[in-house]
């Protein structure tokens, strides 16, 4: 809660919407106009506490951002934490470690918001390509009870790709109406937390290593399937081709190649631009829109997503064979069952699935077999075991 001055001189307690961001020195400025159309557009019924996590962001930039004057004009809280420290909390934790060079974490970091944010039981995560042309509290007071894991739009932008439909329902393993983007997120934070859908996450991907399209948002797909509450469009309004604009979008998304700073006339452009010429960083916006940007080069990188969701249907290990075999839960860990992440002499990292029953396991597991780096031990005991009568 966040205390504001009553009539009396006394103090109201104001409840605290939190909201959650990623972004670099690139995408700074394009995070400043997200901000300021936020704040704009708020209830002033709140208080808002905005973390940003950053990479490689200068202090130039950070000090212009944390300056911005509509901070001052609603009761708002900026808060931007370097990425080096998201990475020592995701590497670092006991039982959750694992090899940050196995993949890029910062996409992975809205799976990982509530176990770094325990104060919270509810949140928003939003990418720094939008703008928020709606009250944002609306969003946050949709109720997700203890059902729903988070809540997102349908992802409209793939749905004339037969080629994704056909990844989204044979790959990931769930219904092409029932796919979400995840660049907006209404997040059941308490539940995920008591899920520990953070730790089980981790285990999955150590395990399986699936295949991905969009890494994290499968993967919160697969995980979340039939705990997810489909919200109304206009909270993820994504401009795409032979889809008409929404009238009045509660928030813009300029997802794929659909942006106002590379390309004229995309759609609800003039929403980037109304909010643009208040960022204190429009010198630099303008700087990216003037500089010549290949529209070839976007097809061919959406060409390469194609080609990379038709081929993951040769793959052995899916989300969907997984989960339909039995041998997984999707959201959280599964109550009669304990795993840890541990490491190898070799300096590998690997699963061990264990029952209750099993009181601790050895930090260091001499002559394992690796395979892909993630060798599972499937009879943990049994493994231990053996190791113990070779001495």
């Amino acid at each position: 809660m966040a205390k504001i001055k009553g009539a009396q001189g006394g103090s109201v307690k104001k409840p605290v919407i939190p909201i959650f961001y990623t972004a670099d020195e690139n995408y700074a400025p394009f995070l400043s106009v997200s901000i300021i159309s936020l704040l704009k557009n708020a209830s002033p019924d709140y208080a808002y506490e905005i973390f940003v996590v950053y990479d490689k962001m200068s202090l130039k930039t950070i000090t212009k951002l944390k300056t911005m004057r509509v901070l001052r004009e609603k009761d708002a809280k900026l808060h931007l934490k370097p990425m080096r420290e998201v990475l020592d909390f995701m590497t670092e934790r006991p039982n959750t470690r694992l090899n940050a060079s196995m993949f890029t974490l910062t996409i992975y970091y809205r799976i990982f918001i509530a176990q770094m944010f325990p104060q919270f039981d509810k949140g928003i995560y939003l990418d720094s390509d939008t703008v928020v042309t709606g009250d944002i509290s609306e969003l946050y007071n949709v109720n997700l009870g203890k059902k729903y894991l988070l809540g997102a739009v349908n992802d409209f932008s793939i749905k004339k790709n037969k080629e994704f439909m056909s990844y989204i329902e044979k790959v990931v393993g769930i219904p092409r109406d029932e796919y979400f983007n995840s660049g907006v997120l209404l997040l059941n934070l308490a539940e995920m937390r008591h899920l520990k859908f953070d730790e089980h996450f981790l285990y999955l991907m150590v395990r399986y290593d699936f295949d991905t399209v969009a890494p994290d948002q499968d993967y919160l797909n697969a995980m979340c399937y039939k705990r997810v509450k489909l919200l109304d469009s206009k909270w993820d309004a994504m401009p795409a081709k032979d889809v008409p604009p929404m009238e009045n979008p509660g928030i813009v998304h300029y997802n794929l190649y659909f942006k106002p700073w590379h390309y004229d006339n995309i759609d609800y452009d003039a929403y980037f631009w109304r909010y643009a010429g208040e960022s204190p960083l429009l010198k630099e916006i303008n700087a990216i829109k003037a500089m010549p940007h290949s529209y070839e080069d976007d097809m061919k990188y959406l060409g390469e997503m194609v080609a990379h969701a038709v081929r993951a249907h040769k793959e052995k290990t899916t989300f969907k064979k997984v989960f339909e075999s039995g041998d997984e839960v999707r959201a959280g860990r599964p109550v009669k069952e304990e795993y840890a992440i541990v490491e190898t002499s070799w300096g590998w990292r690997t699963v061990v699935r264990t029952t209750l029953k099993i009181s601790a396991l050895p930090i260091t597991l001499p002559l394992m077999t690796i395979k892909k780096g993630a060798e599972i031990l499937k009879d943990a005991s049994a493994k231990i075991g053996s190791k113990k009568d070779e001495k």
